[in-house]
C-alpha cells in the first residue's frame, strides 16, 4: 500500500501545474524552481526578522549559497512526493510562498508565507485557498493541517477565512534553541 500511495503522490506532481487565481487579485501561483534563488535570496534577507517570528522553521545563514541549497532541497522533495511549493507571484515578483508538506494519500500540513511588504492584502488567503482548492479537487486530499503560533494574529485570520477550525490547542517545537507554541488547525472540503 505504501508504493501505491508513493506512486499516485509522484504521478501527482508530474501533472502539478501553474494554478490560476481570479485575475482581478493580481496574483498567481507558480511552482518554486531554480530561477527564484536571486530574488528569493533578496526577500529572505530583507524579511529575516518578519519571517523568524512565527515560522516553525530554521532560516539559517542567508547567503546565495544556502538559499540555492534550500531551494534545491525543496525541489528534492517536491520530486519525490512529499512536498509541494508555490510561490506567489505579483506584478511578476515573488511576494511570498505556500507549501504542502508531511503529505500522506489523504491528508498534507500547509504552510504559507509573504514578504512584510505585501501582508495585510489577502495574499496569503488568497494563494493558501487556491492550492486548499487545488488538493481537494484534483489530488484526492481529505484534510488539510495547518500549525499556526496563536501570537500570529495574521495566519489564524488567514486559517479562520479558509474555514478551518481548531483541532488541538496544544503543540510545542524547537526552532533554534527556541520553544515554538502552536495550533492545530484543520481545513476539510
Amino acid at each position: 500500500m505504501a508504493s501505491n500511495n508513493q506512486g499516485q503522490i509522484d504521478s501527482d506532481l508530474k501533472y502539478a501545474k501553474h494554478l490560476d487565481i481570479n485575475a482581478d487579485q493580481g496574483i498567481s501561483l507558480r511552482l518554486s524552481a531554480t530561477s527564484d534563488v536571486a530574488e528569493l535570496h533578496g526577500i529572505l534577507a530583507a524579511n529575516r526578522e518578519h519571517l523568524e517570528e512565527f515560522q516553525h522553521l530554521e532560516i539559517g545563514d542567508i547567503t546565495i549559497e544556502t538559499v540555492e541549497q534550500s531551494v534545491n532541497k525543496m525541489l528534492k522533495n517536491m520530486s519525490n512526493g512529499s512536498r509541494l511549493q508555490y510561490r506567489i507571484v505579483t506584478n511578476n515578483a515573488i511576494a511570498g510562498s505556500v507549501t504542502l508538506y508531511d503529505r500522506t494519500a489523504k491528508t498534507a500540513k500547509m504552510g504559507y508565507w509573504v514578504s512584510k511588504d505585501y501582508k495585510g492584502k489577502g495574499y496569503a488567503a488568497t494563494a493558501a485557498h487556491r492550492l486548499a482548492e487545488y488538493s481537494f479537487n484534483e489530488l484526492g486530499l481529505e484534510s488539510i493541517l495547518l500549525e499556526i503560533d496563536p501570537r500570529n494574529v495574521r495566519s489564524e485570520r488567514v486559517a479562520e477565512l479558509l474555514g478551518a477550525h481548531v483541532t488541538s490547542t496544544v503543540g510545542t517545537e524547537e526552532v533554534n534553541g527556541r520553544t515554538l507554541n502552536f495550533r492545530t488547525w484543520e481545513i476539510v472540503p
